[in-house]
């Protein structure tokens, strides 16, 4: 019995100090010492059509509203049976060019429990699917840009 009691405090403080390393490092602003770096953006060959002034459409409702706008500007004479294929094409067109195409992850100063688990087990499992947490970089991947 004391043997297990030993181990569980063993392991428990340890997560503590971790949890405080990583705690520290979310607190102070320095740069994630492990995490990729965004300024390697990809270009993977292909053509992108990232548009940098959508950076500032960094969450859903700013989205929303964004693609409200330019409906009303395009299509205000509209026939309502037209409004689902014109507002999927609006919202289609602002997501191909909000992001690069390629994955964002969480880093150690992001999500330092999935950043550590993703490195212990599959580095897949630090992928952004928070669609608001997705919006703060200027990456995505498919699977991303359609949550």
């Amino acid at each position: 019995m004391k043997k297990g009691l030993y181990i569980s405090q063993f392991v428990l403080s340890g997560l503590t100090v971790l949890a405080l390393v990583a705690a520290i490092i979310q607190t102070i602003n320095i740069k994630d010492p492990i995490a990729k770096q965004i300024n390697e953006l990809p270009g993977n060959g292909r053509e992108e059509e990232f548009d940098p002034s959508l950076s500032q459409l960094n969450s859903t409702e700013n989205i929303v509203n964004y693609c409200d706008s330019i409906y009303q500007q395009q299509y205000k004479n509209s026939e309502q049976s037209e409004f689902t294929r014109n507002y999927t094409e609006i919202v289609s067109q602002v997501i191909r060019k909000r992001f690069y195409h390629g994955y964002s992850y969480y880093g150690l100063k992001t999500n330092y429990l999935a950043f550590l688990f993703s490195k212990a087990t599959n580095d897949g499992y630090r992928a952004i699917i928070v669609p608001d947490d997705i919006l703060k970089y200027p990456v995505a991947a498919c699977s991303q840009q359609s949550s």
